[in-house]
């Protein structure tokens, strides 16, 4: 037992509780009264409406028939097969009591009584019985492969009762059949994922084919003496007492405590149906789908980290440029040496931004009070009270201070960068100006989003230097919450980053930067004037429009549209979604062309594509163009970044091209 894993200490604990607990016995007298009516030597004499009736009931009775003992009778310790369907029988009584049989598309279609009795013959006396005796002679030697191969073939080579449907013997109700006729031969697993999940969970490398799975399992179960002496049915209930529920992917350890199973269990739950990450389990482990997120994410013991494509010194430059940072230093964590993530790289330019907060000289404000003083100072309150033994004046004056909230929203976030770094030396660095911060005013432990917020409404013109800083730290806040609750902070280590905020930010800017003159750029409009109700009972709120950019000229018409969407369309097409959006667009703003930027790999020349009414009367304009966001980033860094700016807004010099269709 030292080389078998610590999980399985727990399985042969559990195992014991069953075993006194009669769990074997309840099983076995489960077992037994299922053959009696429902055992292969039964079902073989039995032809036409009879047969029919022991599959699927009678219509006084549908609990006497065997398809309903399967999934709801009294065989729940031999696995389950609920979900789906009747139409995974072949053959059931609607709950109207006529006769369906399974029809194109796996829909029930009605059939006569003849019909059906036709039917559960085949499945039973050309399928389901062939199967139990090919099954018998497998049960002479279960561990051997060949063996487990041969009864495949035989599955494979059984009618279908149905052209393009898997082979009958490979469905769960069969399989559960065939486990309750053959319990130390089949598992109790009746869905072929449960038990490839639970061999990834044993260490074991699972097979693709139905049963082999069934051999791999039973393989194992012979691998220790105190395994081989345990029941099939104990072994299965306490397998998933260990793994509750549906195995985890996360879960190849069985969880420390309940409490933290169920955390982790909302938490890969909340970034799944936030669309932030798809976690999906193959053979050959896990595949991650983060679109455009990045960061590291923890779930129990298995820390995923997902990197940005581009290099971390074209990121770095990217995200100064975006958020008009300062320094143009390479950054250290960018060495491939360190073992430095997205994290670590946002950490260092924090870092850098506070070091130009420090050395430009932290902002300090008025802050009024009232005090007696021997020298005044200040309006003094007169007449000021009396006081006993003290000597001077109430005056109210207004000292400078340090401890205002931005420098505590500065504070506040080194705090939370600091906790979570993998990198020693920066996150000592962090805490070094946390401290300086903490010396001069009351920081926080951690930065929240009413202090964010307090934080942008103190700013003005005095402390403008500061927006920077601040933006950044809101991008730090909202990833380390995830953006679920600005009052909420992820475990600590724990970052998502939306790219697509980076890629929108850089396009602004560099529009912005680089606008024709006699044109304007306008970021985030909303626009509440391309629907318009006639009859609203439900009291709606009007939706609006907003595109990422607008270019108008100096009379306010709209001469380009353009949306970042940050998607990978040198891989794939663009969604019918993103062309009605877009399309839309276009015909909202003066029919200008819309443009969709997209980050692409190497120079794409650009993409049109035009809408035209059924009449012909009008039409919008659709633009695709890709940005090599690595040459974008390199550009930046020699001063060139005006070529690209020329590149997206070449369209809003001229006005859009409006052709009729001659209609015949």
């Amino acid at each position: 037992m030292s080389s078998i894993p610590k999980f399985v200490h727990l399985i042969l604990e559990k195992a014991e509780e069953l075993a006194q607990d009669h769990f074997v016995q309840s099983a076995d007298e489960e077992r037994r009264a299922f053959l009696e009516r429902y055992h292969p030597d039964r079902l073989r004499g039995l032809r036409g409406v009879e047969l029919l009736e022991r599959l699927c009931g009678t219509g006084e009775d549908p609990s006497f028939g065997m398809f309903y003992q399967l999934e709801f009778g009294k065989t729940k310790s031999w696995g389950g097969i609920g979900g789906g369907s009747a139409v995974k029988f072949e053959v059931y009584r609607g709950q109207d009591g006529a006769w369906k049989k399974r029809g194109q598309g796996n829909v029930g279609v009605s059939c006569t009584e003849g019909e059906a009795a036709q039917l559960a013959e085949q499945l039973v006396h050309r399928v389901l019985l062939p199967g139990c005796d090919g099954a018998k002679q497998l049960a002479v030697d279960p561990g051997h492969k060949e063996a487990w191969q041969t009864f495949s073939e035989l599955s494979k080579s059984l009618p279908r009762l149905h052209p393009g449907n898997q082979p009958l013997l490979e469905r769960g109700w069969a399989h559960k059949y065939l486990c309750l006729l053959l319990p130390d031969v089949f598992s109790f697993h009746h869905n072929p994922s449960q038990l490839r999940n639970h061999l990834i969970r044993l260490l074991i490398d699972p097979e693709e084919t139905r049963w082999l799975l069934d051999h791999q399992w039973r393989i194992w179960r012979s691998s220790s003496d105190e395994l081989r002496h345990i029941s099939p049915q104990i072994l299965g209930e306490a397998l998933y007492s260990v793994w509750p529920g549906w195995p985890r992917y996360w879960q190849m350890d069985p969880p420390s405590s309940e409490a933290a199973s169920v955390k982790a269990l909302a938490h890969a739950d909340r970034l799944r149906a936030s669309g932030r990450l798809q976690i999906t389990e193959t053979r050959r482990g896990l595949r991650v789908t983060a679109g455009r997120w990045v960061g590291t994410v923890q779930l129990e013991d298995v820390q995923l980290v997902i990197e940005p494509r581009l290099a971390p010194s074209a990121t770095a430059t990217l995200l100064r440029y975006a958020y008009r940072l300062g320094r143009r230093s390479v950054p250290r964590v960018a060495s491939p040496a360190t073992e430095a993530g997205f994290l670590e790289l946002i950490a260092e330019l924090m870092l850098e931004e506070t070091d130009v907060l420090l050395q430009r000289g932290l902002f300090q404000d008025y802050r009024p009070r009232e005090e007696l003083l021997v020298s005044p100072r200040g309006k003094i309150q007169l007449p000021g009270p009396a006081l006993p033994g003290r000597v001077g004046l109430v005056c109210v004056h207004a000292p400078r201070t340090h401890d205002v909230p931005l420098n505590r929203a500065l504070a506040g976030c080194l705090a939370d960068l600091a906790s979570g770094l993998r990198l020693p030396w920066l996150a000592l660095e962090l805490h070094q100006r946390e401290r300086i911060l903490s010396e001069l005013c009351s920081a926080p432990r951690n930065l929240t989003g009413s202090l964010l917020k307090e934080a942008f409404a103190s700013l003005d013109r005095r402390s403008e230097y500061y927006r920077p800083a601040l933006e950044l730290a809101d991008l730090i806040h909202r990833s380390l919450s995830f953006g679920f609750s600005q009052g909420s902070v992820a475990p600590m280590g724990e970052f998502l980053f939306d790219m697509s905020r980076l890629f929108e930010r850089t396009l602004e800017r560099l529009c912005i930067d680089h606008c024709p003159a006699g044109f304007t750029v306008a970021p985030q409009e909303r626009h509440y004037r391309a629907f318009r109700y006639q009859r609203n009972p439900a009291g709606w709120r009007r939706p609006s429009l907003r595109p990422d950019l607008l270019v108008r000229d100096r009379s306010g018409k709209t001469r380009l549209v353009l949306d970042a969407k940050y998607k990978d369309l040198d891989r794939s097409e663009f969604g019918m979604r993103d062309l009605c959006q877009m399309t839309l667009y276009s015909l909202a703003y003066d029919h200008a062309p819309a443009r969709i930027v997209y980050p692409a790999s190497g120079v794409r020349e650009q993409t049109s594509l035009r809408f035209f009414f059924p009449d012909g009367s009008c039409q919008a304009t659709v633009l695709f163009q890709g940005i090599d966001l690595g040459e974008l980033a390199r550009a930046i860094e020699r001063g060139q970044q005006r070529d690209f700016a020329r590149a997206l807004l070449d369209d809003s010099t001229h006005p859009p091209r409006v052709e009729m269709l001659n209609s015949r």
